[in-house]
């Protein structure tokens, strides 16, 4: 059995880690452990980074043995006059190794943006979708943020996984 300490007390990040580490391991178990980003709660560019890497040193000061810590954080990036949203996974091993890995990125429209730095991506969404979620609606269903956070979570699997690389 793998034990995967996971930096959320959201199921869904935990279940989403979880079926990631499930492509390589037959059977995986996750702790989930709520611990503080240090960052605002809607984080933007460098805070997500900060967030992941903040999760992950106060996940590693909790008891308990594992094999893999995983720290997870989504927000909202700004490229080339754009707004993006994205997930953030850093997963570290025992064997000191360490890989972070992104999620797709979809756009976030420049009217929104003002009102989501005064509240959250979340709650914004919530309002125009009337809480039918974001990326799922935006999608017509075909992606969540549980993929999100799986493919962030397997885009930081490759760091970690591959010898060769």
């Amino acid at each position: 059995m793998v034990i995967i300490k996971v930096a959320t007390s959201n199921k869904l990040k935990c279940e989403a880690v979880k079926k990631a580490f499930g492509f390589y391991f037959d059977d995986v178990e996750i702790i989930s452990e709520k611990v503080d980003s240090g960052v605002p709660e809607q984080p933007i560019n460098d805070e997500i980074f900060i967030g992941v890497e903040n999760r992950m040193k106060q996940l590693k000061k909790t008891e308990g043995d594992c094999d893999y810590w995983v720290s997870c954080e989504g927000g909202l990036i700004q490229q080339f006059g754009h707004w993006f949203n994205i997930q953030i996974v850093k997963v570290e091993s025992w064997s000191t190794k360490e890989s972070i890995g992104l999620s797709s990125a979809y756009p976030v429209p420049e009217r929104y943006i003002e009102q989501i730095l005064t509240s959250s991506l979340s709650e914004v969404l919530d309002s125009i979708f009337e809480g039918e979620g974001g990326i799922r609606k935006l999608t017509n269903g075909k992606v969540t943020r549980f993929d999100l956070v799986t493919e962030a979570t397997l885009m930081a699997l490759t760091g970690i996984m591959n010898k060769v690389w």
